[in-house]
């Protein structure tokens, strides 16, 4: 079992491109069967036109030889001028791209260069002008005061930590410890982000089923995986490789430092790719929302890939470098819970913002 458990990551990860390259595969033909559809389509309006046409110039004939009249024929002024382009605004912060070539955001009529906080790509800090997002939004769920659903959240969080750190729960099975972990820090951290998204306002709307899938996603991911590609890597990393003649001793900061951080460039393709996608396939399967899979990939998975190696690397690195396997789960738990949050966040689906000019 245990062997079986060291190949669970690379298994995960197998699995998941699998069912990215079924998803583009089923994509690419139903737009082929749509491309299809469309040229029928378009071949019976030319010819519903051009029946309707022959049948106007018929009646046309008859009503001129009625009257015996001659229609003039009006030509058009040569010197015609086309109107000007107008762009065409923008409907989300996705449409304003930066430019290198002009050196601003466009369409720029609609775009201005607004940085924020932990933004991955010049584009990304490219946003709406004049447009704001409202603080509160109305939500469905159990209403109540945010003060309240944040001390709930914070209460369980504690408990989770107080379990870990003053019982002997995680080394006598740390496995099953590490399941529990991950459920109540997706739990607690996506309970935070919902009072984020709406504001703090006198009542916001906790949706626990969102929540609760939330928590099931990090049980799998950073309960089990996480902590059997911890188990694989310390065992199975080639040390060999850092000689003590270049690096210092093994017990050096030095050395410990190296391979720790060599150890972190093994994560982040692997086990931190793979959480970023799984987030998003799982929690739109859970919301039935299979079709919007690969437009959620596409649209979100790059940036946030990126987005990790703000917070990660010397995060990681510390941890590898100075805590056993079994202690590191929770020290990852206090960084875990916000980007366990802000993973959930991002999986949502999309809701029409409301615009405050």
């Amino acid at each position: 079992f245990f062997d079986f458990q060291m190949k669970i990551p690379f298994l995960s990860l197998a699995y998941l491109l699998l069912t990215l390259a079924a998803f583009s595969n089923s994509q690419a033909t139903l737009d082929d069967e749509l491309d299809s559809v469309a040229a029928i389509t378009v071949d019976d309006l030319e010819t519903d036109s051009s029946d309707l046409n022959e049948i106007e110039t018929s009646n046309q004939i008859e009503r001129n030889l009625e009257e015996e009249e001659v229609v003039p024929i009006v030509n058009e002024p040569e010197s015609a001028v086309e109107s000007p382009f107008v762009p065409t605004p923008v409907k989300s912060d996705w449409d304003c791209k930066y430019s290198f070539k002009s050196g601003k955001c466009e369409p720029s009529e609609f775009c201005e260069y607004k940085y924020k906080f932990l933004d991955a790509t010049i584009s990304e800090s490219c946003r709406r002008k004049n447009y704001t997002k409202s603080k509160y939004l109305a939500r469905g769920g159990i209403r109540t005061k945010p003060i309240l659903a944040v001390t709930g959240a914070t209460a369980l969080f504690a408990g989770d930590l107080a379990v870990i750190g003053l019982t002997p729960a995680l080394k006598q099975k740390p496995l099953l410890t590490n399941v529990l972990q991950g459920f109540v820090l997706f739990f607690s951290g996506d309970t935070y982000f919902q009072i984020i998204e709406q504001g703090w306002a006198k009542e916001v709307g906790i949706k626990i089923s969102r929540s609760f899938k939330s928590g099931l996603i990090g049980a799998l991911n950073n309960g089990f995986i996480h902590f059997s590609f911890y188990k694989w890597i310390d065992q199975n990393f080639p040390y060999h490789k850092f000689t003590e003649e270049r690096w210092g001793p093994k017990n050096g900061s030095l050395y410990k430092i190296i391979v720790a951080f060599a150890k972190y460039w093994i994560e982040w393709p692997t086990i931190g790719a793979y959480k970023i996608i799984s987030s998003l396939i799982l929690t739109s399967i859970m919301n039935n929302e299979i079709n919007s899979i690969p437009f959620k990939v596409k649209r979100k998975f790059l940036l946030t890939w990126f987005r990790s190696l703000q917070i990660w690397p010397l995060y990681d690195t510390f941890g590898y470098a100075y805590l056993n396997s079994d202690i590191r789960p929770l020290y990852n738990s206090f960084m875990s819970i916000a980007w366990g949050g802000y993973l959930s966040s991002i999986s949502q689906p999309e809701t029409a913002d409301e615009e405050v000019e």
